[in-house]
This record gives C-alpha cells, structure tokens and sequence, in this order.
C-alpha cells in the first residue's frame, strides 16, 4: 500500500469520533497514538522489532492496545472499509493475536 494511502488511512481513522475506552498492552513512554487509536474502536498494533535484539523478535506487529467496544466495519467511512477489509489475514483474530506475524516477500 502506498505510503500516501496509509497517512490518509491514519488521518481518517484519528478523525472518527471516540466511543471506547481502552486496554494498554503497552508500556511505552509515549502511548498517546495507540490510545488514541483504540478509544476509536480500532486496534492499535505497531512494529516493535527494532527496539529487539535480534534474539528476541517477534517478526511481526504487536499489539499494543485495544478498545474495549469495537467499531464495526460498517461504522466505518467507506475508504477506511476498504482498507479495513484488505486487512483480513488467515489465522489472525485482531485484538485477540498478540502479534501478527509478516513473512516477508522472498523469505
């Protein structure tokens, strides 16, 4: 997905209005994102490899706070339905997979 895509993605998903609370999985310093995130209802998972060592990664994205009501995807604005739907992957249950695993292409 373009990168273009997915700052507008974010900048859609951050002007919904709040309906949750929120489960903080995280503890960094500045959580501000992935809270603000979930009080949307969404999911917030975030790349957290490179803070790792190499022993220790996930190779995946994890979880890092979840909302505590969902938004449904038909509560979701048309583009971001899209974007949301191309996000189904096997074997993943958001909110509940604590990382979700990337293979990447060639590997």
């Amino acid at each position: 997905m373009p990168e273009s895509a997915v700052e507008s993605g974010e900048e859609s998903a951050l002007a919904l209005p709040e309906i949750s609370g929120f489960d903080l999985l995280t503890h960094v310093h500045r959580p501000d994102d992935f809270i603000a995130f979930a009080r949307r209802g969404l999911f917030a998972y975030d790349w957290s490899d490179v803070h790792r060592p190499y022993s220790q990664v996930l190779g995946g994205y994890e979880l890092q706070a979840r909302p505590l009501r969902l938004r449904h995807l038909t509560e979701l604005p048309a583009p971001l339905q899209a974007m949301a739907a191309a996000t189904r992957l096997p074997g993943v249950l958001f909110g509940i997979s604590l990382v979700v695993p990337v293979r990447l292409a060639g590997a």
